[in-house]
Formats: C-alpha cells, structure tokens, sequence
C-alpha cells in the first residue's frame, strides 16, 4: 500500500516558512520552476514513505538503519511525554496535510498548508513529530518555523480541541535527544498571527526579495534573481580588500572574510557552472567559444567471481587477485546482515569483530569550522 501524495499546490508550505520569512518575494518568484531532486534527498523520500506506513520492505542496510533509530527515539521519547502528561495511550496520525484559507487586507483568498510526520493526541494534548533523515543539523524544535506553522495548523482544524501541543524533531544522523517544546493557548495565538502576516507577505506581488545565504539555498528562482546575483557575486572572494594584496600578505581579518564568504561564493560559482553546461546542452551557441566535452569513461567490474575465475585460468592465484581487491566497509555490513539477520549494535558489533586486525583507519584531511560552531 502506498499513500497518495498530498500537493500543496502552487501555495505556501510550512516547510518553507523559515526562507519565507527571510524573503517574502520568494515564493513568487519561484512559481512555475520545476524541482529536482538528488540522490540524498530521494533516499530520504524512501525512508519517509516507508515510516509512513510503518513498512521498511525494501530499504537499503544504511536506509533501514534510519528507519529504525527514527522508530526508536520517536516511540521512547512520545511515550515518556505522554506518561507525563497522564493523558492516556495517544491516538496516532500519520503523514496528513493541513490547510489554513484566509483573507488578506486587500480581500485576496489566500491557502497556506504543512504535512506532518506523525501526530499523536490525548484528551487536549498532541505531540507533532518531525523525521529529518539525512546529514545537516536542522533547527531543534523551539527554533524550528516549520514545526511552529504545524502547530498552528493542527490546532486550527475544526474540532481539534487541543490547548497544548508539543513538537520534536527526530533526527537520528544528529542526536538521539530530541529537544521537545510545548506551545500552550498563548503560545500558538502568537505564532497564528505571525504565520498569517508571513504568507500574506508571501503571496503579495508587490513583496521585495531579500537574498540571503538561507533563503537562497534551495530557493529554485536564483539562476533568474537579480537579488540573488548581486548578493552571491559580492561573496566571491577576491574582491576590493582581498584584491589589493596577495593572499600571503592577507591580515586575520581578511582570512575572516574570505572563510566567511567562500561557501556562498562557491555555492554561486557552481550554479553558474551548471546554468552553462545546461545551455550548451540545448544549444551549441549558448556561450562563445566553449563547448561541452565527453565526460570520463569508468569501466567496473561487475562479476567478482567471474573476473576471479578467469584470472585463475591464466594462471593466478587467490592471494594475487585478492591483492587487487578493496573491500568497501559499508557493502560488508551489508552482506553480513543478509547472513547473519543481525541488526543494530549486534551488526555493528559483529562487523567489528570481523574486522579486528585485518583494517586500518585513516583521518581525511583537517575540515574548517567557525569556532563558535565548534
């Protein structure tokens, strides 16, 4: 069984409201624009859709890791909530889109929705949880707008009758300790009003954009912003202060800026990069004197029992084609699993006892970080 998928049509989402906030011109900027979506994020799709309902059948080792540490924090944490709360065994909802229609100043009807993951709810009590599957630290619930729009929504619903709804994000590659927050009545009163002023500004024509290095990340109108341009393009480093000298002769400060700058900087010289191999894809012509060359060709061997084989009739031996063999961790544990059945800390612990003296472990190169966010 597969749930349908819920469209938000072409109106705001919750989950978009802390980019929202940041631009209000971002929304409908974006109309039309279709999105794409990488490996990552369709790898978390998959673990979505498998805790939505509740069936892991197909997953990967590492996808069903996920799932089930998702299972596990969540279940702990909303049953240790809900005991103390005295409110009973909560009734569970699961992968729902709620919708809130309005009227602007100017008399426009407007739609604004958010699907959460799970609900739970008790006499006057619920508890929204948020899956976040992949690497990235997201904002923990009491910084969390898409949890705060949630609440709002859930709480508005005709006959909700909830006075007090607590939200946690559940984000297993980043904590096991979900820090949950409580809204009371006055809590989502204030939160109602500054939704409602968010995704009027977002949906008003007349909105400013405002670029940013949050609102632009995933925003899918930058290629044709000119905010985006102009705040992207005075990241790059290089510029005024960092031109005048060489980098050698730089001050901390301008290091400071530079480490500063860079991502942004890079992140726009990737997009551009990518807006002209698009070009040039359609059009030969699209930018003058450049062309698109063949990528690289890899070839990989497919069949490792066949390839021995045949190594063997030309007269190797084992130990010379184990020589030319690397055996990657991760498609180990996998195979160990299918073995073995075991899970968990029982397969991670059995992958370590297999690897015992036969592997080594090397440290990548040293990775720069704020201090601040060390």
């Amino acid at each position: 069984m597969t749930p349908q998928p819920q469209s938000r049509g072409l109106w705001t989402s919750a989950s978009n409201a802390a980019a929202d906030a940041l631009c209000p011109g971002r929304h409908l900027a974006q109309a039309g624009i279709l999105e794409s979506r990488g490996a990552d994020a369709e790898s978390g799709t998959l673990i979505h859709l498998a805790l939505a309902i509740q069936d892991s059948t197909g997953l990967t080792l590492e996808q069903q890791e996920v799932y089930d540490a998702c299972q596990e924090i969540d279940q702990r944490e909303s049953a240790k909530l809900f005991s103390q709360l005295g409110e009973g065994q909560p009734k569970v909802t699961r992968e729902q889109r709620e919708w809130v229609r309005f009227k602007d100043a100017s008399g426009r009807e407007i739609a604004h929705s958010g699907q959460y993951d799970v609900l739970r709810r008790a006499g006057v009590c619920g508890l929204i949880t948020d899956y976040k599957t992949l690497q990235g630290d997201t904002p923990e619930s009491p910084r969390n707008m898409q949890l705060r729009d949630l609440v709002v929504l859930v709480a508005r619903k005709p006959g909700a009758l909830l006075k007090s709804i607590a939200v946690m994000v559940v984000q297993p590659l980043v904590t096991h300790t979900p820090e949950i927050t409580i809204y009371e009545e006055d809590d989502i009163n204030k939160a109602e009003q500054e939704m409602l002023v968010r995704v009027a500004a977002s949906n008003n024509p007349a909105s400013k954009r405002v670029a940013g290095e949050v609102q632009c990340k995933f925003c899918l109108a930058k290629r044709r912003c000119p905010e985006y341009q102009q705040f992207a393009g005075a990241m790059v480093p290089g510029v005024q202060s960092l031109l005048s000298v060489p980098v050698e002769q730089w001050t901390p400060a301008q290091r400071g800026v530079f480490l500063d700058k860079r991502s942004v900087a890079q992140k726009w010289l990737d997009d551009c990069e990518a807006a002209m191999k698009a070009g040039l894809a359609k059009d030969p012509a699209f930018a003058d004197g450049w062309a698109l060359a063949p990528g690289r060709t890899r070839e990989t061997i497919t069949d490792a029992q066949a390839a021995f084989e045949r190594f063997c009739k030309l007269g190797g031996t084992a130990a010379q084609f184990l020589s030319t063999v690397s055996v990657g961790k991760s498609k180990l544990k996998e195979a160990i699993n299918a073995v073995t059945g075991a899970k968990g800390k029982q397969l991670d612990e059995t992958v370590k006892q297999l690897c015992d003296g036969i592997s080594e472990t090397s440290t990548n190169a040293p990775m720069l970080k704020k201090l601040e966010d060390a």
